[in-house]
């Protein structure tokens, strides 16, 4: 490699490098760090193909409290798991989302991951609770 190609993959990796710092920051501000694993580890995009797999299945007089497939089950349980948890755990605001129901939030959730199809399920979530947040004052 010369040293002008060697330059440019330099140049190159310091621009996507940058690139990264300056879109995740916007991203990831308002959330806090936190462990998560399961489906929060998977990405938005991984949450839409659970989502439309589910509406897919689902016929068009069934019940919105039943769920027709195991991947979107897991998304669900996921986000109804972390909403209680981050309720329990905050002592501040602990009834966040008790205006809204389910399958509002879930839909909220595929808006949001349409939008951000390689953001953690997880970093979706968090966005969710301080939409829900905001939109308890």
């Amino acid at each position: 490699m010369t040293s002008q190609a060697s330059g440019l993959g330099r140049g190159l990796a310091v621009c996507t490098l940058a690139s990264l710092l300056l879109i995740r920051p916007a991203l990831s501000e308002p959330y806090r760090d936190f462990t998560a694993g399961g489906p929060a580890l998977a990405s938005c995009g991984a949450y839409i193909q659970a989502a439309e797999a589910e509406a897919a299945n689902r016929p068009a007089d069934a019940s919105l409290n039943v769920v027709f497939t195991l991947e979107y089950a897991l998304f669900l349980g996921t986000a109804m798991g972390f909403l209680s948890g981050a309720n329990f755990a905050d002592p501040v605001h602990r009834n966040v989302g008790a205006r809204s129901d389910i399958p509002g939030q879930m839909a909220w959730l595929k808006t949001f991951c349409r939008q951000h199809t390689l953001v953690s399920f997880g970093e979706a979530l968090v966005a969710l609770r301080t939409a829900l947040e905001q939109s308890d004052r």
